[in-house]
């Protein structure tokens, strides 16, 4: 990993994405801050060996990834793509990913949220819910497919008006 982060270091930023508790432990923290690494807090479905929700920060850089937690297809040898990211977190599962993200927002300069629940609009959607709640956020516009898709959203701010897009 060092020959790696030496290799890399021009580029910026650098974030490691780590699936195994076995890196949650100070020295490999420690690696990734001394070599100016990000550490991407994940959510995903969990195994025996994920890492459990975090809200760690080890450069300027915060960094947060929601996979989504479709355990059946995660875990499933003959699930495809879209079956493993088919997922759209609810606000119970959002609110504390909110606080996480505050919390990483704190410790850094920037701060990325990426929802990877991809399959049928459930990022866009989950990213809006959590824009919605960021403290210092400005009002939330909703894309009018998004909103037909999925008519909670329209809560969360003002639909834009556009009837010449579709979602899917």
């Amino acid at each position: 990993m060092r020959r790696i982060a030496d290799w890399l270091g021009g580029i910026a930023p650098l974030n490691v994405e780590i699936r195994h508790t076995s890196w949650l432990k100070p020295e490999p923290m420690t690696f990734l801050h001394d070599h100016g690494l990000g550490f991407v807090n994940i959510d995903l479905p969990r195994a025996a060996t994920s890492p459990p929700p975090t809200d760690f920060a080890t450069n300027d850089t915060g960094y947060v990834r929601l996979h989504g937690r479709n355990a059946g297809a995660w875990f499933a040898k003959d699930a495809g793509r879209d079956q493993k990211y088919d997922y759209r977190y609810d606000a119970e599962e959002i609110e504390p990913w909110v606080r996480r993200v505050e919390t990483i927002r704190g410790k850094t300069q920037v701060t990325y949220v990426v929802a990877n629940n991809h399959f049928r609009g459930q990022a866009p959607a989950n990213a809006l819910e959590i824009m919605s709640r960021i403290a210092d956020r400005p009002a939330i516009s909703i894309p009018a497919p998004l909103a037909a898709a999925y008519p909670d959203l329209a809560s969360l701010g003002e639909v834009e008006p556009d009837a010449d897009r579709t979602l899917f």
